[in-house]
Formats: C-alpha cells, sequence, structure tokens
C-alpha cells in the first residue's frame, strides 16, 4: 500500500464517491465534481445490507467513482442544488429511514461513519469524516487519508473502506 501524500496535486478531472454506514445497511453514491464535489441526483446511488462482503462492497463503491461525473456544465451543478433546493432529497431520507427502521434523522445518524472516496489518475484514495451532528461531518484529527494504487483488488478495496469507516465512527 501507498502511504499518503498532501501534496499530491489533485487532477482537475477526478471522480468521487461517499460511502455512509448506519446500523442496517450502507449508503454509497456517486458525486458530481469540478472543483467542489456534490451529491449527483442522476448517477449512482445503493444501499447494501452491513453483512455484504468485501468484495461486493469494494466493487459497488468502484462502480460509484465510474458514475462520477466531472462537468463545468451549470445546468448540471443546477440540477444538483435543485435536489436540495426543492426537497427531492426528503424522498432518500425516508427511503433510509425506512431501512434503518428508525423515525428521526437523529437516530439515523448516531454512530454513524462516513468515507469520501476519490479516483484520481493512477490512484484510490479514501479519507474519513467525523460525525458533528445530524448529516454534518468535519475532519478526524490526528488521521491521515489512505492513497492505494488503482489496481488494487475490490476484496482489499472494501476490507479499506470498512477500516476507514471504524475510524469515522470511533472519532
Amino acid at each position: 500500500m501507498i502511504g499518503s501524500n498532501r501534496n499530491k496535486r489533485r487532477s482537475p478531472v477526478r471522480q468521487q464517491a461517499n460511502v455512509f454506514q448506519f446500523r442496517r445497511f450502507y449508503r454509497i453514491y456517486s458525486c458530481l465534481v469540478w472543483g467542489a464535489s456534490i451529491y449527483d441526483p442522476g448517477g449512482y446511488e445503493q444501499f447494501p445490507t452491513i453483512d455484504i462482503d468485501d468484495e461486493k462492497f469494494g466493487n459497488a463503491v468502484r462502480e460509484a467513482l465510474a458514475a462520477s461525473r466531472a462537468s463545468p456544465d451549470d445546468e448540471l451543478w443546477d440540477r444538483a442544488y435543485d435536489y436540495r433546493r426543492t426537497g427531492e432529497f426528503k424522498k432518500t431520507d425516508r427511503t433510509m429511514l425506512e431501512l434503518a427502521g428508525v423515525k428521526s434523522l437523529r437516530t439515523l445518524y448516531r454512530g454513524a461513519g462516513s468515507v469520501s472516496v476519490w479516483h484520481d489518475e493512477n490512484s484510490i484514495t479514501i479519507s474519513a469524516w467525523k460525525n458533528t451532528g445530524v448529516e454534518s461531518w468535519g475532519p478526524v484529527r490526528n488521521y491521515e487519508r489512505l492513497e492505494l494504487p488503482d489496481t488494487i483488488k475490490d476484496e482489499e478495496l472494501g476490507a479499506a473502506i470498512r477500516e476507514h469507516l471504524a475510524i469515522s465512527k470511533g472519532a
């Protein structure tokens, strides 16, 4: 495995997926990126159960990365922002509440973990986030993100993501 490298310049065209771990399931989705990143309502989103094996888990994250779109197109960004502005995101919230068997977002996010996964040139980078409240995430103290070669096997990728989700949950 390759260690973290904070000084590495990011490619302007990169792919990003986010992974959340809840008590009963994961949420894996692709992002629209161009400098910044945001949930892509036209992209990939899956809710695999918590008992998914590492290989299938890693493969699902790779599929989300492959579906990630890098675009400066204002229409795509407007659509992504409209997803929040128009309340369309509440459908996803209801789906997650139902899958978790809970009634509130506060209960859903209690004990949750989150990582961002980037595919940039020949590497995959995993970064854990600390839960700072309902749907609110911040940096983990004294934490180095993990950089892996993009040739890593799905099983190894899935295991590495689980390790960093554990770091996120413990932060």
